[in-house]
C-alpha cells in the first residue's frame, strides 16, 4: 500500500462520487464511518456492516435525514438484537452469515425514504438465475482502510 491522509480518502471518495454520476449511476458509501457525516451530500445511500454491534451508526443519520437509505448488515448479534435500533434509525437491516453466501435474515420491517414501513414480504425476491436485474447501476465505494487519522 502507500500512505493517505483523511484528505486523500476524503478527495477519492467525492472523485469517485462525481465519477460515478457523470456516468448515470448511483455511488452508496461503505463503512467510512469517519468521513460518512461529510461525504453524505456527494453518496446517494449508505452500506454499513456491524454499527450497532460497534456502536457507530450515528454517523451514518445525516443519509436518513437526506432522505437516502442506510443498508444495515449485521453479522454476530440476532436480529432480536439488532432490528429494535435499526427500525428506530430508519435503516434497512438484515443480518448475514459473515461467509455472505445469498441467506439472509430481514428485520421485520424497513423504512422508505417518505417514512412508510414495509416489510420484507412485500419486496421483490431476487432474480432467479434466468433473470437479469431490472435496475440501475450501482456502484459502490468500499473504503480504503488505513487513512491516517482513523
Amino acid at each position: 500500500g502507500f500512505p493517505m491522509t483523511y484528505n486523500d480518502q476524503f478527495k477519492f471518495n467525492v472523485w469517485l462520487a462525481q465519477a460515478a454520476h457523470e456516468r448515470g449511476m448511483a455511488c452508496g458509501l461503505k463503512n467510512d464511518v469517519g468521513q460518512a457525516a461529510e461525504l453524505e451530500p456527494y453518496f446517494d445511500f449508505a452500506v454499513s456492516e456491524q454499527c450497532i454491534q460497534y456502536n457507530e451508526c450515528g454517523v451514518f443519520d445525516n443519509f436518513i435525514k437526506a432522505n437516502k437509505p442506510v443498508f444495515l448488515c449485521e453479522y454476530e448479534l440476532s436480529t432480536a438484537q439488532f432490528c429494535p435500533e435499526a427500525n428506530y434509525r430508519k435503516f434497512m437491516g438484515i443480518r448475514k452469515d459473515v461467509d455472505l453466501g445469498a441467506e439472509y435474515e430481514a428485520c421485520p420491517f424497513w423504512w422508505t425514504p417518505e417514512g412508510k414501513a414495509i416489510t420484507p414480504d412485500t419486496l421483490p425476491g431476487p432474480p432467479t438465475s434466468t433473470e437479469t436485474l431490472d435496475s440501475d447501476l450501482v456502484l459502490s465505494l468500499d473504503v480504503v482502510e488505513g487513512y491516517a487519522g482513523q
